[in-house]
């Protein structure tokens, strides 16, 4: 369970905490009277997710994948020095981006990922990682155990797994030989309010185009099957975590136990909504040749649930209406 105390003027560090996951992750922090500070490039995350009239909040716009940023005494590494706990939340997103760019994807998290675990290394600093289910492959057909090996090839898509991959064993090595508290953590489509409606995130997606009157398109043929995470409950699964000294030097899934098509997923959405038109696409005629779909992917929660008592609290259809709640308020503008 949860111990409140465990963060009272603690100092956090929150790469990527104007982002999707890392505001909601700040907000509850800040919420148990921590100290926060976070940094963000503001590609994807936005400054309106963050509470900044906080006064135990502090924001530095970086990018953290320069060359600069890798030496000692850097913007990046005095920050790191001054926290009590690094959260690196910051990454590329979405399987179209990782397709069409997989070379500048997978460059980015390597690039990203060594900055921080340098700094972390240097200064003794405990971190959490947020890796991705990417790492999984192709999936299968049964729940995914993180001891599960991934499978996947040179197409562009799997380089984004492949880094993530990398960075999970700097972190396990950080904790293996180098005896600092580190682990990463898997997670399994998140969703919820503050999702960027162009990630090209599937329940993003289907949300926008809903509310833009525009056809809801579904690769293939609709029977690939996922699981969805709501975003309040992926950031206090991101806060039980380092309270668990079972957890350290592993690799965590963090994802939902609502396993459904992404046909269902159109359906609901359209239920949802009121209205909407479904249409099929092949994946080839949206991403090109070489595409690599996975069929089914859904987590093994029990590592996670066993270690902390955390269990998932807000159902898919709540996860649904909070992106409709804020893509409306963005999409809708004038």
């Amino acid at each position: 369970m949860i111990d409140t105390s465990y963060f009272n003027s603690r100092k956090f560090l929150v790469i990527g905490g104007a982002g999707f996951i890392g505001s909601h992750l700040v907000d509850g922090l800040l919420a148990r009277k921590a100290e926060v500070a976070v940094i963000d490039n503001l590609c994807s995350g936005r400054l309106e997710n963050l509470d900044l009239v906080n006064p135990s909040l502090s924001f530095l716009k970086l990018d953290i994948g320069t060359h600069e940023q890798s030496n000692e005494g850097s913007e990046l590494d005095k920050l790191v020095a001054d926290s009590d706990f690094v959260y690196h939340m910051a990454s590329p997103i979405g399987v179209g981006l990782a397709h069409k760019k997989g070379f500048d994807t997978t460059q980015q998290i390597l690039k990203d990922g060594l900055n921080v675990v340098d700094s972390c290394l240097r200064h003794r600093k405990p971190i959490l990682y947020t890796s991705s289910s990417e790492i999984y492959g192709v999936g299968g057909e049964k729940p995914l155990d993180e001891d599960d090996t991934a499978g996947f090839g040179l197409q562009p898509r799997w380089g984004y797994g492949a880094a993530k991959m990398a960075m999970e064993h700097l972190i396990a090595g950080l904790s293996r030989e180098h005896g600092l508290p580190a682990c990463s953590v898997r997670f399994f489509n998140v969703v919820g309010p503050r999702q960027n409606p162009k990630s090209g995130l599937v329940v993003s997606a289907f949300c926008s185009a809903a509310i833009e009157d525009s056809d809801i398109v579904v690769h293939g043929d609709g029977s690939d099957r996922r699981t969805f995470l709501h975003v309040i409950d992926g950031a206090s699964a991101l806060i039980a975590i380092p309270q668990s000294e079972e957890l350290q030097g592993k690799s965590i899934n963090v994802g939902g136990v609502e396993n459904i098509s992404i046909r269902e997923l159109a359906e609901q959405i359209v239920t949802i909504r009121g209205k909407g038109n479904i249409v099929f696409k092949p994946h080839e005629e949206v991403y090109g040749k070489g595409f690599a779909p996975v069929s089914d992917r859904r987590p093994k929660l029990d590592l996670l649930m066993n270690a902390t008592g955390w269990k998932p609290e807000y159902t898919l259809k709540e996860a649904i209406e909070g992106c409709f709640e804020t893509m409306e308020k963005e999409l809708l503008a004038p």
